[in-house]
């Protein structure tokens, strides 16, 4: 169920309460592949962009999704220069 709320909450474009849901539902060991992309995204969303960096290099490596793992290899490139601007 945790999965299914985060996807809701994603798809109604309030991600950044996805957050706890997504971890959950990866903590659950959810067979989504995507799942822990979006969870970067909601990571990012809610102001945690340390964390949210390092959930997309983690995508970026072992996401099986290639078009979203080279968007998440960017998203984390992206993500490591604002925390150093901030």
């Amino acid at each position: 169920p945790n999965y299914r709320i985060a996807e809701s909450y994603r798809l109604s474009n309030r991600i950044e309460l996805a957050e706890p849901f997504y971890k959950a539902a990866l903590d659950a060991k959810v067979k989504s592949a995507d799942a822990g992309f979006y969870y970067a995204q909601a990571l990012k969303a809610a102001g945690k962009t340390e964390e949210a960096a390092a959930q997309f290099e983690r995508y970026a490596e072992a996401g099986s999704n290639r078009t979203l793992a080279d968007r998440a290899a960017l998203e984390a490139k992206n993500a490591r220069l604002a925390t150093t601007l901030l």
